[in-house]
């Protein structure tokens, strides 16, 4: 730990801005100090510039004006490798993690504990042959000049050197054999007098020791007199002589310069063999573990080290990079988003973990757009609107409402205005649904849900109860063992007989309906199962994933690339194959008028370059705005400013106003209770009851949610 003066200042920013090669303003002339001891929050909108100035303190951006001091001193933090050594580390609001990689592995990496013992082991190891191969380059150059007696000298040296070092590492592996014994026997439990009986013992090896190191000394001598009696013969033979021969100068020299290229690549081999070793084959994973270990247990994170982070959730993913960053043991600590999509319980406890943090004496930056998180753990608050510093307030002295007027430049209203809710007819419905995980155990169990059209139906759960699986069901990206998943529509007759879904025949739909009139309406039932993914969505049944950079986008694609992902076969963008550009970028630019996607100048800027919240615009844009009869929303909230929750909340109302329905996935039960018309709650996989959110209140929630059923209330 980093025992700093407390209110002395860790961070200074000067003037700091931050212009793209593309012309974007990120952050201009921004003034920030953080000081030892103190929580200090970041408040701005979606793409205000809050992670671009973070990411430029940590080394991933490069400012483009202004000054960066920490400790008081002008630093250049060119790498995120500078960052580090400096005490910085940041907890990332989009994972940076390698999917094939181990969570223990993906902890540790760049800042590998090492086996000390081994790796001085194995530095003194090539240090032996290093120095060889100088001696050796040296005696075969004398050869070459014909200096007969520096060759002789050289190779002699070499052969007494290698003596020598053969009788030094006898020793270093004899204490080090003796060392290994006392270490491993003093981590057994013993009692007083085992512990005499083991020093005594340990002081017994090293008086033998004493005596091997006498007679290896005593060799060592012999060898330097054998050397020194054989450079004076070798004096009064050769006389110090050198036979050269002027006109074969060129020759010698060429012949010198191939011998050094021949001991240069022999020389770069032993260096990458080396290296190899040391990242390979001598990392201290045991001591690695344990530290981690010992991490988790003060956090409560329950987490698989040995597991891939392919296989673990989203939610587990946000552990990994905050054990990351407690790993290094930073002395100041960025935090982006990190209580984004952790319940409750786990945003307690991360709260007070930076609590206990500041105590110890960090400092520590966090970006968040919860303003009751700020109210409970901040010091200072610094605004930022559009790139520009609005203010810096002491967060005691400053409300909740006065907080948001200042982030977004005018007064949020913070109640839902609901019209009452007009049920429709049924639109979907789970029923005993069974599912298995990977390893074979059963996530949902015998689940059932109904959604009935003009309502929001909300789940509330612990994540990992199942949440997963009904999405995943219901959009055709898994099958269940058993049960049944039913979807009612109404459509026309001429569309009905013409639609190309797998179930349905054009004779059969004839024959049913053949007394019905063209253009009549029908009620239709679909057996989602015998469905796939493209049908689903034909079906109006849209997503809003919890995950928008690995599920909802392509990164590296343009605005309108990631619009149109799934419209390729629409008539309504595309005629036999090829896109209606023009009809997709005006559909482009009316979500980002229309969802107010900031940062982006043009349909063809890359989403990539949009910051996190903007990237949930054009998710939720695209999935609204071709008319969906089902929005599944999973954590849609997940990253956003209060100005746009409010503007998301307000979409979703306007779906369920127009008779279509919502079924909401969120791990914040505010916005659950809030947003939602009913509410069932799933524990374990099972469906614990179904309450109306009008008369639910936190703690009943909470009681479900751990599993108390209340069906029969």
């Amino acid at each position: 730990m980093h025992n700093e003066i407390k209110n002395k200042k860790a961070v200074e920013l000067i003037k700091v801005s931050k212009i793209y090669s593309s012309g974007i303003v990120a952050n201009k002339n921004i003034n920030l100090d953080l000081k030892y001891g103190e929580i200090h929050a970041i408040l701005g909108e979606n793409g205000a510039g809050k992670s671009t100035l973070m990411k430029t303190l940590f080394g991933l951006h490069q400012p483009t004006f202004g000054v960066i001091k920490i400790d008081g001193e002008v630093m250049q933090i060119t790498s995120p490798n500078i960052a580090t050594d400096l005490g910085i580390g940041m907890v990332h609001q989009h994972f940076q993690l390698i999917n094939n990689f181990s969570v223990l592995d993906n902890i540790i990496l760049g800042y590998e504990l090492k086996d000390k013992a081994k790796i001085n082991q194995l530095n003194y190891f090539f240090s032996i042959y290093i120095s060889y191969i100088n001696k050796i380059e040296l005696a075969k150059i004398a050869k070459i000049k014909g200096d007969f007696f520096n060759y002789k000298k050289h190779k002699y040296e070499a052969k007494i050197f290698r003596k020598a070092k053969k009788i030094d590492f006898k020793v270093v592996k004899k204490i080090k054999k003796i060392d290994d014994w006392h270490h491993k026997e003093q981590n057994k439990k013993l009692n007083a007098q085992q512990v005499k009986d083991l020093e005594h013992k340990y002081q017994e090896f090293l008086e033998k020791f004493n005596l091997f190191n006498k007679k290896m000394a005593y060799k060592l001598e012999k060898l330097e007199y054998k050397l020194t009696d054989i450079i004076i013969a070798l004096k009064d033979k050769y006389n110090n002589r050198v036979e050269n021969n002027t006109d074969m100068e060129t020759i010698i020299c060429s012949k010198i310069n191939q011998l050094k290229k021949r001991m240069n690549f022999y020389r770069s081999f032993l260096y990458r063999m080396k290296r190899k070793w040391q990242t390979r084959f001598w990392l201290n994973y045991r001591e690695a573990n344990k530290r981690i270990e010992q991490i988790c247990e003060k956090m409560n994170f329950k987490i698989n080290l040995k597991e891939k982070v392919n296989n673990i959730s989203v939610y587990d993913q946000q552990k990994v990079e905050i054990l990351k960053v407690l790993y290094r043991d930073a002395k100041i600590l960025i935090l982006d988003e990190p209580t984004a999509i952790l319940t409750p319980q786990e945003i307690d406890d991360l709260m007070k973990m930076l609590l206990e943090f500041k105590s110890q004496g960090k400092a520590i930056l966090i970006i968040t757009h919860k303003l009751n998180e700020i109210k409970a753990i901040a010091d200072r608050c610094t605004i930022i609107r559009q790139g520009e510093h609005i203010d810096t307030v002491n967060v005691k002295k400053t409300s909740v409402d006065k907080l948001a007027e200042k982030m977004v430049g005018r007064k949020i209203i913070f109640s839902l205005k609901k019209k009452p809710v007009k049920l429709g007819k049924k639109l979907l419905i789970l029923k005993n649904i069974n599912t298995l995980s990977k390893t074979k155990v059963k996530v949902l169990k015998n689940f059932s849900l109904t959604i009935n059209r003009g309502e929001i139906l909300g789940v509330a759960g612990i994540e990992g109860n199942g949440q997963e699986d009904i999405i995943n069901i219901i959009c055709r990206h898994l099958n269940p063992i058993s049960g049944e998943v039913m979807l009612f529509d109404e459509l026309d007759v001429v569309n009905k007989i013409t639609n190309k879904l797998k179930q349905i025949k054009e004779k059969e739909a004839i024959l049913k309906y053949s007394n019905i009139k063209v253009d009549q309406k029908i009620q239709w039932e679909y057996n989602l199962l015998q469905l796939d993914t493209k049908d689903t969505y034909n079906l109006g049944i849209h997503h809003i994933p919890a995950d928008r950079q690995n599920q909802g986008l392509v990164l590296d694609m343009s605005l309108w690339e990631n619009i149109s992902l799934r419209d390729q076969f629409n008539h309504k963008y595309s005629n036999y194959g090829l896109l209606n550009l023009a009809k997709i970028k005006e559909k482009t630019q009316e979500i980002i008028n229309n969802f107010d996607v900031r940062g982006a100048k043009s349909v063809q800027n890359k989403v990539k370059e949009l910051s996190g919240g903007n990237q949930q615009k054009v998710i939720i844009g695209r999935e609204l705005s071709e008319g969906p009869k089902l929005i599944i929303a999973e954590q849609p909230t997940r990253g956003l400013d209060v100005g746009a929750i409010e503007y998301i909340y307000e979409s979703l109302l306007k779906q369920r106003d127009q008779g279509n329905a919502v079924l909401l996935i969120s791990y914040e039960l505010d916005e659950v209770i809030n947003l939602s018309d009913r509410i069932i709650t799933i524990n374990n996989g099972k469906n614990m009851g179904e309450v109306k959110a009008s008369d639910v209140t936190k703690e009943k929630l909470g009681l479900m949610m751990a599993g108390v059923n209340f069906k029969d209330e």
